[in-house]
């Protein structure tokens, strides 16, 4: 298995477009030179390197193989993999100047390199960086760095793109055709590697959310009011997914202006107040109350509602939030109805 990079410490601001599309922070901070790309004469064969990706288990295995691989062999400073999800998303894995960054998801359409999925015959893209990009935090040496050069290299499996490997160097050089087919036999079989660490995660993540279900279902067997509930609810979701708050709105038979609202936040114990149903703290909740239907929202901060039933009636809602933009998804929305049923 790969040996894992130098993780990133996981404080910090969360980025609009993190390290693996084509960003700058602007601070100035200097780093260690990029080494040279080789001459092809002196380049290894690229078979040794697919032989110890076929090793890779999980994403952050390949995206760390792919830089100890080729970052000296080329002079790249980050490798990111992208890896198409459903419904128009993919989620990026960087190593950013020896760092892993923390996985992020976001639209397809917002990447930098959209419009390379789309082409008839998808193909390895050199793009050179002619304007500065927006602002970014990335986490280690990497940051405040300027993308000058960026490689983008699709990754196939059974005919259609699943992913992409994304090289980039802060400075500014000539791709040579020797880079390129190198770049192209390396990823030739990865298609198959990136599929299988991919349902290794489902499954794995599947497997945490039934056992999830299974701890929610001890907790609230052993409570005896809604803050404990609350409280052993909270706990338990802040392992699989980044929850900074909880909320539940009740509705109540002889106020219907008017609902009760639980909150629950990190180290802290649950807070109950009533608010009132046309305020702007209960307008998540009002809309998913009408609708029946989960809501999502993505940025600036994310948020996720879900319906409280009851007999098949809806009678509240329950609501986790996040600083992390792009934090839920379709299918948590889908996990967290289970846990409000």
């Amino acid at each position: 298995m790969a040996t894992p990079a130098q993780h990133a410490h996981r404080g910090g601001e969360e980025s609009e477009a993190p390290a693996g599309e084509l960003t700058h922070s602007g601070n100035g901070r200097s780093a260690a030179p990029s080494a040279r790309a080789r001459k092809a004469s002196t380049l290894p064969n690229p078979a040794t390197l697919a032989h110890e990706l076929r090793t890779c288990i999980t994403e952050s295995d390949i995206v760390q193989v792919l830089y100890r691989g080729l970052a000296s062999m080329f002079g790249y400073d980050s490798v990111s993999l992208h890896v198409l999800e459903r419904e128009g998303w993919y989620h990026r894995l960087v190593v950013d100047t020896g760092v892993l960054q923390d996985l992020r998801r976001r639209p397809v359409a917002d990447s930098y390199f959209a419009h390379l999925y789309k082409q008839p015959h998808p193909k390895t893209t050199v793009m050179p960086v002619v304007r500065e990009m927006r602002p970014v935090r990335a986490k280690g040496p990497g940051a405040g760095r300027v993308t000058r050069l960026s490689i983008w290299v699709p990754i196939e499996h059974q005919g259609r793109v699943v992913a992409s490997a994304i090289y980039q160097s802060h400075k500014s050089r000539r791709v040579s055709p020797d880079e390129t087919a190198y770049l192209d036999e390396v990823h030739r079989q990865l298609g198959v590697l990136v599929v299988n660490a991919s349902l290794n995660e489902l499954t794995r993540n599947q497997a945490r959310r039934l056992e999830a279900l299974n701890h929610i279902g001890r907790a609230i067997a052993s409570s005896l009011d809604e803050a404990s509930i609350l409280t052993a609810l909270h706990l338990t979701l802040s392992e699989l997914l980044p929850v900074d708050e909880l909320k539940m709105l009740g509705l109540q038979d002889d106020r219907p202006d008017r609902a009760r609202m639980l909150e629950v936040r990190p180290d802290s114990a649950p807070a109950s107040k009533q608010v009132a149903m046309r305020s702007v703290q209960a307008a998540p909740a009002r809309t998913v109350i009408s609708t029946g239907q989960a809501l999502v929202t993505y940025e600036p901060e994310s948020a996720l509602w879900v319906p409280i039933k009851e007999g098949g009636a809806v009678r509240g809602a329950l609501g986790i939030t996040s600083k992390r933009p792009y934090a839920y998804e379709e299918s948590t929305a889908a996990f967290l109805e289970l846990v409000a049923d």
